[in-house]
């Protein structure tokens, strides 16, 4: 297991006080896009998924959705307030990061912080600083990685180069034929021949020996850990307890894990930017390629005390199973308590079930489907969960 080290211990003085104070009555959400530039991927240029209009739907809560596309592309979210490294929020966690993970289906996302030090409301004034997930100091983990794609003007594969001398195909499959390149229609300030990301590239593990799992990291990666939802505050779980979900209120970040280009440590007292961008280069197969999808932001405050044990955790969050996935003639849908409801979508928002199954296993027929991906939501102890399955 990777070393997690908690954030260093802050005198409390009044400046903290006085802080808190002045939060009260803000948005605890990321509340505007302030950039959104995808890379190529199976869902970009899709309503609601794809599209500047999707970008904004994750302001002001979590019941919004973007894809952030192939390695790189990323989307910057402001707040209506500077998101504190409080010495009092709980485990150290200053923000989480709710994304669209489920059991066994990891979508890593870096993620990077700013200041607004000269406080005119734009990331202008100062570098940006990644927050160093648990995969940061892997041998396999490449900084610095460059990534281009090359703009096919169709609906076809977008071949990519990197700075390491390798090449590929950022693979258009069956289940969305339409273009993967932004199109200038969606993005009008998009460049139309070739466009070129850099960041910090992380390796993954898919085991597909059954059927395709996305195993997540340890911790430190958007898009990473399932969303269980728990009642608002939506408590954070604690990044030292790897593989133990307390809470779970979204992939939790602590300010403190902050490093500058040269992989220094920085001490901020603040952040008012968040950047996340797709950390990965991989192909799943019938799945496409990993994409990193984001439901919304959340700022973290002391007043969210974790009021769900890890010995509690399995009675009281929503756990999904979704076999086999892909999905042919059959999908079984497993929950550790009873299915309250069951809401299937295609991803052009098209409703195809509706049911309250009122059981914990409940195998639904896909045969009438289209190939391609869909989204389940899921209520148990009233509680949502959403998770992707595809049928071939």
């Amino acid at each position: 297991m990777a070393a997690w080290l908690p954030a260093a211990a802050q005198p409390a003085t009044d400046k903290w006080e006085e802080r808190r104070a002045a939060e009260k009555g803000k948005s605890p959400y990321a509340h505007r896009v302030i950039e959104y530039k995808p890379a190529p991927g199976q869902f970009i240029n899709v309503a609601h998924i794809g599209t500047p209009e999707a970008a904004e739907s994750i302001t002001g809560g979590i019941d919004g959705f973007v894809s952030l596309g192939g390695f790189g592309g990323y989307i910057i979210l402001g707040f209506d307030h500077t998101v504190w490294n409080d010495p009092d929020n709980p485990f150290g966690v200053d923000f989480t990061v709710v994304g669209n993970a489920f059991d066994n289906s990891s979508e890593p996302g870096v993620v990077m912080v700013m200041a607004d030090t000269n406080g005119n409301g734009i990331p202008d004034d100062s570098q940006w600083y990644e927050l160093n997930g648990s995969r940061h100091h892997a041998p396999a983990t490449l900084h610095r990685y460059e990534m281009t794609y090359a703009n096919p003007h169709q609906a076809a594969h977008v071949t990519w180069t990197d700075n390491h001398g390798q090449s590929g195909e950022l693979k258009n499959i069956p289940q969305h034929p339409q273009e993967y390149y932004p199109t200038s229609q969606n993005f009008p300030d998009y460049p139309q021949e070739t466009v070129t990301f850099i960041g910090t590239r992380i390796a993954m593990n898919i085991d597909s020996s059954h059927y395709i799992m996305i195993r997540p990291q340890e911790y430190g990666y958007a898009d990473n850990l399932p969303f269980y939802a728990s009642p608002f505050p939506y408590t954070p779980d604690n990044p030292a307890t790897v593989g133990v979900l307390e809470g779970n209120g979204g992939d939790a970040f602590d300010i403190s894990w902050a490093t500058d280009e040269n992989g220094q440590p920085v001490q901020l007292e603040g952040i008012d930017f968040i950047r996340i961008y797709t950390g990965v280069n991989v192909n799943a197969s019938v799945l496409g390629e990993v994409s990193t999808e984001i439901r919304g932001v959340i700022d973290v405050s002391p007043d969210d005390i974790p009021g769900i044990t890890s010995a509690g955790a399995s009675q009281s969050i929503v756990a999904i199973e979704a076999y086999p996935n892909p999905a042919d003639a059959y999908i079984t849908f497993r929950t550790a308590l009873p299915m309250e409801q069951l809401e299937i979508y295609n991803t052009a928002g098209q409703l195809k079930l509706d049911c309250a199954p009122a059981a914990s296993l409940l195998c639904v027929s896909v045969a009438d489907y289209s190939p391609g991906i869909y989204l389940a939501r899921i209520k148990t102890a009233r509680q949502w969960k959403v998770c992707k399955f595809v049928v071939r």
